[in-house]
């Protein structure tokens, strides 16, 4: 019988299989003494959400530092980028799965589309205008531009997790 794990902060317990051994550094909440996997969560339709891949809109400077944060943290099984400027994307995509080499973790990183980002559990947005703006809400115009072409097809894609946006000005937009 394998040992219950030391507790994690906030009571969050790492994904061990029945000999024990760590499976995944995914974690399940402990909930009224109960263990929920955190991942793959069913999105209601019967179709399984995978809260390890993560989706990132926008490979520019924000986007790459989110990208090597999530990869060098183990936070990840799949990255998929997503611009406007596809070269870019397949740019810090390769360089970031060229990191990933040197680490004692594995993923997946690729300059995807939007049908990529179906089974994802994560997606943060980073896309952007023009950032080079004196008032921050010189930004907003051109933001809410670029979510305007984000949000169609996102929802197309059957995209059902948590969209994280950090794009200025973020308590607008």
């Amino acid at each position: 019988k394998a040992k219950e794990p030391p507790p994690f902060p906030g009571n969050l317990y790492p994904l061990y299989n029945d000999g024990g051994t760590l499976v995944n550094p995914g974690i399940l909440p402990l909930r009224g003494g109960k263990k929920v996997a955190i991942m793959g969560q069913s999105k209601g339709d019967g179709k399984m959400r995978n809260d390890r891949k993560i989706g990132i809109i926008g490979a520019g400077h924000v986007g790459s530092h989110v990208g090597s944060a999530l990869l060098a943290q183990g936070l990840c099984d799949q990255l998929v980028y997503l611009d406007t400027n596809r070269p870019m994307a397949s740019a810090q995509a390769d360089d970031l799965q060229d990191m990933v080499s040197f680490t004692s973790r594995q993923a997946r990183v690729w300059a995807g589309d939007y049908s990529d980002l179906e089974d994802a559990g994560i997606l943060v947005v980073c896309a952007s205008g023009p950032i080079c703006k004196e008032d921050r809400l010189e930004e907003l115009e051109e933001s809410v531009r670029v979510m305007d072409e984000i949000i169609p097809p996102l929802k197309a894609s059957g995209f059902s997790g948590v969209v994280l946006v950090i794009t200025n000005p973020v308590d607008l937009v």
